[in-house]
This record gives structure tokens, C-alpha cells and sequence, in this order.
């Protein structure tokens, strides 16, 4: 039997209460990043990938290390591409250490896998090319090397989308998506505090997911005795949580943290809000790739032209 959340009014205003009230203990990550690594595609997100990860090196006093996932025939252009742009950061003023590596491996993935791990790279900054109008979103792949590294790395993520002229105005708009049954947030809001420009803010955007509530309820089963309310009350503790966590950590550095929330049974309305200014996504990515986190997690990277922010737990 699925869970009835019934009037929409009644659903925001339990959901909005559990904010303030018998929250779950959330720990908010304190991130290390002393190498940023970009990897090259050859796409036209190479010049973007490359401002943004100077700008996060500089920023983290970070080591910036650039490579390229290479297989096949455009194996020497990007090695000379790597090279060149190299070449050219070095040559200017970045003030940052800037240098080319390249990992060894079957696979593009694998090599940027190898090189992140010998490297000790704490973020993996690469392409993702934004293909397709989001009202469609599906199982659809970010490519294979993508996929094989939101699979397998244990390195936070950042995923670029489209190419983007000012890649500092999405560092001030955080933006993180919240739903029921979403565990390793503490890892993604501690990437979006360490990332975050200087004035700008954190946007929780808290949904009560019809639908993620109802898989629980199908997998809990008769055994469980939960009624649909208890249910929904332990996941709108562990949000409320999230929340009490982030404001403490906001209160003491000084950051803006806005929250709104909101009932909805598809991620379109997350999508929407997404897309109404420039941000970064943050997004906690569970190992487990057939889990229903795993999908919905997945769709949302597809969906969002704005890069995307991956803390994997």
C-alpha cells in the first residue's frame, strides 16, 4: 500500500514542522582538497572546465593537475591540447601550481581514475555535455567514461554541463535538492560551504518525494508495522537534520542559507528551480548504482544545465 500524503497543504505544513523538531543528527563534512584534477575532452566544456578549476585551485590554495582520459586516434591531439594549455597557464598569472599528468589505463575512465589516486586529488573536475531538453530526461547515459566514474570514484565530482562565460556566478548560488531517503548529505553540504564564492549563498530546496516514500513503504513491507505517518516522520527528521546542521555551520561562518520546500512526485519542479539563475548543484552520489538515490540522482544531472557537484559517500 502507498503512502497517502494527502492535501497538499497538510503535507508542506508536517514537512515544514519536522524542520524545527525531533531532528536526526547530521555531521557536515570538513572536505580536503589540496589537488583540483581536469580532465580534457576535447569538447567545447574544455575551456570552461579549465577557468573553473583554476578559479577552485586558487581559491583552495590548491595544487591544479590537467590530463586528459585519451583512447584511440585523438590520443596525440589531446596530449598536445593538455600540453598547450598547460603551457599557457603557466605563462600568465594564475599564481597557482599548474601541471600535466597522465594516468595509465584501459579506459579514458580509468586512466582519470588512476591519476586521481596516485595524484591524491581531492575533486575531479570533467565535461558532460548538456545533449538534450530536460523535459525528456530518462535512463538516458552521461557517456560511458562519465558514467564509469560516477560509478566507481571515490573523489567528489564536479560535472560541467554547458559551456559557461562567467563560471564564478554559479560558485555564489549553491544549490542543493533534498528528498526523503537521501543519506550522505553532510558530505555534499560540506563540499557546497567549501566551494562557495565569497557573498554568496546556500540554497536547500527540501522535497517530500511521493514516490520515494512509497518504494520505502513497498520495501519495509507488513513486517515493518509502520504506519504511512510514522514513516514520514522519521524521513522529515532526517532532513530537519540537514537543515538544523546547515544553519548551525552558516550562523558561525557567516553564510546565507535560504530553505523552501515543496510536495512533488517528479523531479521537474527541482529541474525548474535549478535553471532559474546560474548555480552548482551539490548532490550527495550513493555507491550503489541500482538503487532508486542512484536514478533520481542521475536524472537530476541530467537534467541541470548548471554544473553539478558529486560528494560521494
Amino acid at each position: 500500500m502507498g503512502i497517502d500524503l494527502g492535501d497538499l497543504n497538510e503535507s508542506l505544513g508536517a514537512f515544514e514542522s519536522a524542520l524545527s523538531s525531533g531532528k536526526v543528527a547530521i555531521r557536515i563534512s570538513e572536505p580536503e582538497v589540496k589537488v583540483v584534477l581536469v580532465a580534457l575532452d576535447g569538447t567545447t566544456q574544455d575551456d570552461t572546465c579549465v577557468a573553473i578549476a583554476v578559479d577552485l585551485a586558487r581559491r583552495l590554495h590548491a595544487r591544479l593537475v590537467v590530463t586528459a582520459g585519451m583512447k584511440g586516434e585523438l590520443e596525440d591531439e589531446l596530449r598536445t591540447r593538455v600540453n598547450r594549455v598547460v603551457q599557457v597557464l603557466t605563462s600568465g598569472e594564475s599564481h597557482i601550481q599548474i601541471e600535466a599528468a597522465f594516468g595509465a589505463g584501459a579506459t579514458p575512465a580509468r586512466q582519470i581514475l588512476a591519476l586521481a589516486a596516485k595524484e591524491r586529488a581531492g575533486l575531479i573536475v570533467v565535461s558532460a555535455p548538456y545533449l538534450y531538453e530536460y523535459e525528456g530526461f530518462g535512463d538516458e547515459s552521461l557517456s560511458g567514461p562519465i558514467d564509469c566514474l560516477l560509478a566507481e570514484s571515490s573523489v567528489p565530482l564536479l560535472l560541467i554541463r554547458e559551456p559557461i562565460e562567467n563560471g564564478d556566478v554559479c560558485f555564489s548560488r549553491l544549490f542543493m535538492p533534498m528528498t526523503v531517503h537521501t543519506v550522505g548529505l553532510g558530505e555534499a553540504a560540506g563540499l557546497a560551504f567549501k566551494f562557495l564564492a565569497e557573498g554568496g549563498h546556500i540554497e536547500l530546496f527540501a522535497v517530500a518525494d511521493q514516490q520515494a516514500l512509497e518504494e520505502a513503504d513497498a520495501v519495509l513491507g507488513e513486517a515493518a508495522r509502520r504506519t504511512p505517518e510514522e514513516l514520514l516522520r522519521a524521513e522529515q527528521s532526517q532532513i530537519g537534520g540537514v537543515v538544523s546542521a546547515l544553519q548551525h555551520r552558516a550562523a558561525r561562518t557567516g553564510v546565507d542559507v535560504r530553505v523552501d520546500v515543496a510536495v512533488a512526485r517528479t523531479l521537474k519542479p527541482v529541474l525548474d528551480r535549478i535553471h532559474e539563475s546560474p548555480c552548482i548543484v551539490a548532490l550527495a552520489l550513493p555507491r550503489d548504482r541500482t538503487s532508486g538515490q542512484f536514478h533520481r540522482v542521475h536524472d537530476l544531472a541530467l537534467g541541470s544545465r548548471y554544473p553539478v557537484l558529486f560528494a560521494p559517500f
